[in-house]
C-alpha cells in the first residue's frame, strides 16, 4: 500500500504557563493523500494554526508522530529546513513578501537556496510569472501591488520549488470575494495528482471548494478520515540542506541586496562606526604629531636639569669622572642657589659584551650576552639624574673608595638578557666579573642611562682601554631656576673660561619627548578607547533595532527553508560592510582633521603607515563585534512568532 503524503498519529502540543498547562492540540490523527485539497476549519484559538505549523515543520509536537511521505519527521537526522525548502510551500495570510525585493526576486528567492544555476532559476521564474499572470508586474516592488497581486506572488513563491505539500494560512483572509474566488481557483489548479494542499480557513465558501474538511475545536480534530498507515515503508530523508560554501555565498549576496535597500540607514550606522574609528585614528596621529612638538614647549618652563659640557670633554682619560666630581669647581656649582645636586658622568668609548652569569662565562653561553652602552657616574650624578632603582641599591662612596667591581643595569637590558633578580647577582663585562647592585627603571627621568650599564668611576674594567667620551656635569635644580643655573654653572666650574664650557637646560629633546609622549599617548588612547566603546554601544543598538524591525522578513526566510547559519552569516556580512565603510570614512576624517589642526598650530603632521591599518582593522573589528550578537539574535528568531506580527 502506498504511504499517505501526510500522516499524523495522536499529535499533541502542550504549552506551560506558570503552574498551568494549555493544550493547543490534542491527539490529532489524520491522513492526507496526494491530489487532495483539504480544509482545516475552526474558530480563532481552536488550534488550527498550531496544526498547520506542525505540518510545516516549524513546530515540533509535544507528543505523537508526523510522517511526511512515510518519513518520521522526529528523526534527529532529518534536516527540517531542507525539507521545508524541497517539499513544502507556504502561502501566508499576510502575504509576507520581502519589501526590498521585486516580484521576480520574491518568487526566485527559494530557488536561490537550491543548487540550480542562474539561467535555470530564471527560466522557472519566467514560467511561473506567466502561469500566474504576473509577467507585467515582475519588476515592481510589493508596495505597489494590489491585494490579489500580492497573494498571487506569494502563491508563485510557494510553488516555485515544485513542492509536494502546499500549506495555506487563511489565503483569502485579506481579499474581497472576487479575489478570494480567484485565489481558490489558483490553488485548485496547482494541486495536481502529485501534490496535496492544506488550507486553514474560517470561510465556509473556501471550505466548500475543498475536497475534504477537517474541523478542529479546542485542540481536538474531527472529520479526520481513516488512518492509512503502512508498516514496512522506509523513506530516506529528503534534502541535505545547503553546504557551507553555498550558504555563505547566498548570505553574502543577500547582505549586499539588503545593504543597498537600506543604504541611507546603513550609511548613518557607518557614520557611528566612523566616529569611533576616527577618534582612534585621530588620537594615534595626534600622539605621534604632538610628541614631536611637546618637548620644545615643555622644555622652556619645566626643565629641572642642567647639563654642562664642552668640546674638550669629547675624549677623556678613565679618571676624569672622579677628578671632576671632586674638584672645587663642582663644589662651587653645588653651592649655587637653586642647585639640589650635581655630579659628573661620561660614556665608555666602546660597547662591552655584557652577559648575566650564574656560574658560567658568557662565551660558554653566547645566547645570554649582548652589547650595551656603559656609563661611568658618581652617586651625586645619579642623584642629579633622579635615578630610580627597581631592585637593589645604588653604589656609594664606600664602593668607590674600595674600587669595587659593582654595577647597575637598566631594566630593559636586564629583561633582554633573561635575568632573574636576587642579591649577589653576578655579571660579566668582557673578562671582568661584576656584582649587580641594582636594576634601574628605564622609564625614569634618567634618559642618559636608558638600557645601559652604570659603573662607579674607580672601577676600571680591562675592556676600557680607550678611556671615556662625552663627559658632562649634570645638575638638578629647583623649578624655574634652570636658565639661570645654565648661565652660572660654567663660570663656577671654570672661572677662567679656558675649557669652553656651555650649559643647556633639561634633557636632550628626543629623550624628553619619549617620556612626555608615553604619558600623552596613554591619555589619548584611553580617550580613543572610550570613543570606540561609545560607538560600539551605539552601533550594537542600531543593529539590534534593525534585527527587531526585520523579524517578519527573517521569519519568512526561515519558514521557506533558509538555514539559521545563513541568516547569521547574512547579518554578520552586513555588519562587516558597515564596519568597513565606517573604517574608511573614519580614516579620511581623522587624516583631514589632523592635517587641519596641525596647520592651525604650526605643526608638521605625522602620518604613520600604521594609521590606515589601525583604522580599517578597528572599523572591521567594531562592525563585527557590534553586529555579532544582533546577528546571532536574528538567527534564533522564532518564525512562528515573527510571522504572527
Amino acid at each position: 500500500m502506498t504511504a499517505p503524503l501526510l500522516e499524523g498519529d495522536t499529535l499533541s502540543r502542550v504549552y506551560t504557563q506558570g503552574d498551568s498547562t494549555i493544550t493547543a492540540l490534542a491527539n490529532a490523527s489524520f491522513t492526507i493523500t496526494r491530489g487532495e485539497v483539504v480544509a482545516i476549519m475552526g474558530r480563532s484559538g481552536s488550534g488550527k494554526s498550531t496544526l498547520l505549523n506542525i505540518l510545516g515543520l516549524l513546530l515540533e509536537p509535544s507528543s505523537g508522530q508526523l510522517l511526511v511521505d512515510g518519513l518520521d519527521t522526529s528523526d534527529p537526522t532529518v534536516d527540517r529546513a531542507a525539507m521545508r525548502l524541497s517539499r513544502i510551500g507556504f502561502v501566508f495570510q499576510a502575504f509576507q513578501l520581502i519589501d526590498h525585493k521585486t516580484v521576480r526576486q520574491n518568487i526566485e528567492f527559494p530557488l536561490r537556496l537550491t543548487t540550480l544555476r542562474r539561467h535555470e532559476r530564471a527560466e522557472r521564474v519566467e514560467e511561473m510569472l506567466d502561469r500566474l499572470g504576473l509577467a507585467h508586474r515582475a519588476d515592481v516592488y510589493p508596495s505597489t501591488l494590489s491585494g490579489g497581486e500580492k497573494q498571487r506572488t506569494a502563491i508563485a513563491r510557494a510553488l516555485i520549488t515544485d513542492p509536494e505539500i502546499l500549506l495555506c494560512d487563511e489565503p483569502t483572509g485579506n481579499l474581497d470575494s472576487a479575489r478570494a474566488h480567484e485565489v481558490i481557483q489558483l490553488l485548485r489548479e496547482n494541486t495536481g495528482p502529485s501534490r496535496a494542499c492544506v488550507i486553514v480557513t474560517h470561510d465556509p465558501l473556501v471550505a466548500h471548494a475543498c475536497d475534504r474538511v477537517l474541523h478542529i475545536a479546542d485542540g481536538t480534530l474531527e472529520g479526520k478520515g481513516p488512518l492509512a498507515r503502512t508498516d514496512d515503508t522506509t523513506v530516506e530523508p529528503s534534502g541535505t540542506g545547503l553546504d557551507r560554501r553555498h550558504a555563505i555565498a547566498i548570505a553574502a549576496d543577500e547582505a549586499v541586496q539588503s545593504f543597498i535597500s537600506r543604504f541611507s540607514r546603513n550609511i548613518l550606522t557607518a557614520v557611528g562606526v566612523a566616529v569611533g574609528v576616527g577618534a582612534l585614528a585621530l588620537n594615534v596621529g595626534l600622539s605621534s604629531t604632538a610628541s614631536a612638538q611637546i618637548s620644545d614647549r615643555f622644555n622652556s618652563y619645566l626643565a629641572r636639569q642642567v647639563v654642562v659640557s664642552s668640546d674638550q670633554w669629547a675624549s677623556l682619560p678613565s679618571s676624569w669622572v672622579e677628578n671632576v666630581d671632586s674638584n672645587a669647581g663642582a663644589d662651587r656649582v653645588r653651592n649655587l642657589n637653586g642647585v639640589l645636586s650635581a655630579g659628573a658622568v661620561a660614556t665608555a668609548n666602546a660597547g662591552v659584551g655584557v652577559g648575566l652569569s650564574f656560574g658560567a662565562k658568557p662565551q660558554e653561553n653566547p645566547d645570554s650576552s649582548t652589547s650595551s652602552a656603559v656609563i661611568v657616574a658618581t652617586p651625586s650624578a645619579l642623584d642629579a639624574l633622579n635615578v630610580e632603582v627597581v631592585h637593589g641599591r645604588i653604589f656609594d662612596s664606600g664602593h668607590i673608595a674600595r674600587s669595587d667591581a659593582v654595577a647597575l643595569i637598566g631594566q630593559g637590558l636586564f629583561s633582554q638578557l633573561g635575568g632573574v633578580w636576587h642579591p649577589g647577582l653576578q655579571m660579566w663585562m668582557g673578562s671582568d666579573r661584576v656584582e649587580v647592585l641594582g636594576i634601574i627603571n628605564d622609564e625614569s627621568e634618567a634618559g642618559h642611562l636608558y638600557n645601559s650599564v652604570v659603573i662607579p668611576p674607580t672601577f676600571q674594567p680591562r675592556a676600557f682601554d680607550d678611556g671615556l667620551a662625552d663627559g658632562q656635569i649634570v645638575i638638578n635644580v629647583d623649578p624655574g631656576a634652570s636658565d639661570l643655573i645654565a648661565t652660572q654653572a660654567p663660570l663656577a666650574i671654570d672661572p677662567s673660561e679656558q675649557l669652553g664650557l656651555s650649559g643647556s637646560t633639561g634633557l636632550d629633546p628626543a629623550t624628553l619627548r619619549e617620556g612626555i609622549a608615553a604619558t600623552t599617548t596613554v591619555l589619548l588612547y584611553v580617550m580613543a578607547a572610550v570613543s570606540l566603546a561609545i560607538g560600539a554601544i551605539g552601533v550594537t543598538n542600531t543593529f539590534l533595532v534593525a534585527a527587531l524591525e526585520r523579524r517578519r522578513e527573517i521569519g519568512v526566510r526561515l519558514a521557506i527553508g533558509t538555514p539559521r547559519r545563513a541568516v547569521l552569516a547574512q547579518f554578520a556580512f552586513e555588519a562587516l560592510a558597515v564596519g568597513l565603510i565606517g573604517g574608511i570614512i573614519g580614516i579620511v576624517l581623522a587624516v583631514d582633521v589632523l592635517i587641519v589642526f596641525s596647520l592651525t598650530q604650526g605643526w608638521t603632521p605625522v602620518l604613520g603607515a600604521q594609521l590606515p591599518l589601525i583604522g580599517l582593522g578597528s572599523g572591521i573589528g567594531l562592525g563585527l563585534l557590534a553586529g555579532i550578537y544582533p546577528a546571532w539574535k536574528a538567527s534564533r528568531t522564532d518564525p512562528i512568532e515573527s510571522l504572527s506580527l
